[in-house]
């Protein structure tokens, strides 16, 4: 019987990233589930430069995805929920 590695849940950056003020709003946006698409049309911007500030942020929390992505945001204050 082979064990299953299991990823730790607990994963933080390493230090609390800065962000831009953009990165903010795309960052709360997606935790509302909308898509690049979606959070394009609302900022007026173009769905790639919505795509470009999600991979920033991903590399900024050291993040697996953007579920791990928004995870991270709600836990370091960034994201409030209400």
């Amino acid at each position: 019987m082979t064990e299953k590695k299991i990823l730790s849940l607990n994963t933080f950056p390493k230090s609390i990233p800065l962000l831009t003020n953009r990165e903010k709003e795309v960052l709360i946006l997606l935790s509302y589930g909308y898509t690049d698409s979606e959070i394009g049309n609302i900022l007026c911007l173009s769905h790639h430069t919505v795509k470009s500030h999600r991979k920033k942020l991903i590399i900024k929390f050291d993040s697996r995805n953007t579920a791990n992505l928004v995870r991270q945001g709600i836990q370091l204050g960034f994201i409030s929920i209400h």
